[in-house]
């Protein structure tokens, strides 16, 4: 078995759950005082694998979705709706 050393080059990054960019935006609106909706989206940029100190495998850019809606029925009792990632 060949040794498992790997050689880092200036300028690699260093892999990891956290990716160089992230933004994330979201909103919500009443459209009456009872009825309200939502949307949030996190765009995370491309990263590579955790463990894949010589940066060989990349994971492509990512959006994620989010949409909510919800009625308020009386003062105690509320319908709730959510829709994850739709767009993947």
């Amino acid at each position: 078995m060949p040794n498992a050393n790997v050689q880092i080059l200036p300028g690699q990054s260093n892999p990891g759950p956290s990716p160089a960019t992230e933004s994330k935006a979201g909103f919500d609106y009443s459209v009456t005082d009872a009825f309200k909706v939502g949307g949030d989206a996190l765009f995370v940029g491309s990263q590579y694998f955790v463990g894949d100190v010589s940066n060989r495998t990349e994971v492509a850019f990512l959006c994620f979705s989010t949409s909510s809606a919800s009625y308020q029925v009386n003062k105690t009792f509320q319908i709730y709706a959510r829709a994850d990632n739709y767009f993947r």
